[in-house]
């Protein structure tokens, strides 16, 4: 589960622009990147914020994201249990 980061659906004017899913920080609500649709190699891509900072366990959490939209396995069940996972500070 992601401990750090959740997913939010992209609002309609992102969508327009190939944006689909917000990342962001549990904490601060800040925005840490975006997936989006690259229509040249035909897959959900990943472009973070140049001023954020990633751990490896996010890094898992943003790829396991990825496949499940590619997967066809129910998102919304696995956004879920992603974003309900507690903050632990003791972790940090």
């Amino acid at each position: 589960m992601a401990k750090y980061i959740r997913f939010e659906k992209a609002p309609p004017a992102a969508v327009a622009e190939n944006i689909l899913w917000k990342i962001v920080n549990k904490r601060a609500d800040d925005v840490l990147g975006v997936i989006l649709w690259y229509p040249l190699w035909k897959k959900h891509v990943c472009q973070f914020n140049p001023d954020s900072v990633w751990s490896r366990d996010c890094l898992v959490d943003v790829a396991e994201f990825m496949e499940t939209l590619t997967s066809g396995d129910s998102i919304w069940e696995f956004i879920d249990k992603l974003n309900n996972s507690p903050w632990e500070s003791d972790d940090a």
